[in-house]
């Protein structure tokens, strides 16, 4: 953990074109009753917005993952040169923009979803590990990094 610590603090941000500096500012209100107390994802929200439903509302993870996975400009080869020893910062400098278009459909409206919306997450992450170390023919590579 330490060292993870260590070296965010050490190394210059990789992923600012997924999460720009402006992402991180809460928005100003001049009617804090309007506004709840609980922050998700580092915005305040907007009480008009809470509801008692504990299913996520918007586009699911799932569905994100799959219009990327169709989307031929981010297509094996086309964000960055196959040759490259730096894949992700090129993927980032070259398309970077688009893949934060795709993943802003993804929200969280109220605190009563946080949980559903995690484990949502959770699913993904699980599905992208799953497939990311599977190659036919092979023997299972679990690779977190993929």
């Amino acid at each position: 953990m330490y060292a993870g610590l260590a070296m965010t603090a050490v190394h210059t941000p990789q992923a600012e074109a997924l999460l720009p500096p402006d992402f991180f500012v809460t928005p100003s209100t001049s009617d804090d009753s309007m506004m709840v107390s609980a922050k998700v994802l580092g915005k305040l929200i907007p009480t008009s917005l809470q509801s008692s439903a504990t299913t996520p509302s918007g586009v699911h993870s799932f569905s994100i993952v799959g219009k990327i996975l169709k989307d031929d400009r981010l297509a094996a080869g086309k964000t960055c040169k196959r040759t490259s020893t730096t894949r992700f910062a090129d993927t980032l400098k070259s398309s970077g923009e688009l893949i934060r278009s795709y993943t802003a459909t993804w929200t969280v409206n109220s605190p009563e979803e946080v949980e559903a919306k995690v484990e949502e997450l959770a699913w993904l992450a699980t599905l992208l590990y799953g497939l990311g170390g599977f190659r036919e023919g092979h023997e299972f590579r679990a690779d977190f990094f993929l």
